[in-house]
């Protein structure tokens, strides 16, 4: 990260002055969708709705990746992952994506109310020393965007370091992150006294989310 800006940008022009800004490898479409390279791999944003069981309203959007190849060959986000073997380059992916998310999201949603959704590698826990969401919360500041207003979903089943994971999640909070647990999770995590800000389940191929302290 090259410097920090505190200016809302919306047009093309802003675009290229976040760019410029960054070492990512960035692009905007004329559709206005921000998408960046990794090796041979475009990759872009999708984003599912988050709704509350509470009041049955939308209070986030889920992000996840989508890629191509060179070749345009659709590529599953595992594929995509698999190409960085080392801690350096899955920390280098992950903060690729989560700046693609933060733009995509930015530029393509109006509510400034609403939260966004993104997950953490099981991985980077220990790619990570200290200091997890410092290089994303500096994207952030480029585009205005609180950390509050980003929730991190903590995959608490395929990492069983409670330690750590104490840590990590203690890391987020620090900087102003939410934590989402997933229903699957909300015990071990609550036994082990991690509890999330928000609960997430997916019951009928909907993801959904039980509030805790979003408002």
């Amino acid at each position: 990260m090259k410097t920090s800006i505190n200016t809302s940008f919306k047009s093309a022009d802003e675009f290229e002055l976040i760019h410029s800004a960054t070492d990512y490898a960035l692009r905007r479409s004329e559709n206005g969708w921000v998408s960046g390279l990794f090796y041979h791999c475009e990759i872009t944003s999708v984003f599912q709705p988050i709704f509350s069981i509470n009041d049955n309203r939308t209070i986030g959007q889920a992000a996840y990746i989508r890629s191509k190849s060179n070749d345009d060959v659709e590529l599953w986000p595992w594929q995509v992952f698999s190409l960085a073997s080392k801690d350096d380059q899955l920390i280098e992916l992950d903060r690729l994506c989560r700046a693609i998310h933060a733009l995509n999201y930015y530029f393509n949603h109006d509510s400034k109310l609403d939260h966004l959704f993104v997950d953490v590698h099981p991985r980077l826990l220990e790619s990570v020393k200290d200091d997890h969401g410092r290089a994303f919360e500096n994207f952030l500041d480029l585009i205005g965007m609180k950390t509050s207003r980003v929730v991190i979903g903590i995959p608490a089943i395929v990492n069983r370091n409670w330690k750590l994971l104490q840590h990590v999640i203690a890391n987020y909070r620090s900087r102003g992150y939410q934590i989402a647990r997933y229903e699957h999770d909300a015990r071990q995590l609550a036994t082990h006294g991690l509890e999330g800000d928000v609960v997430a389940f997916t019951p009928h191929g909907e993801q959904l989310i039980r509030e805790r302290l979003l408002t």
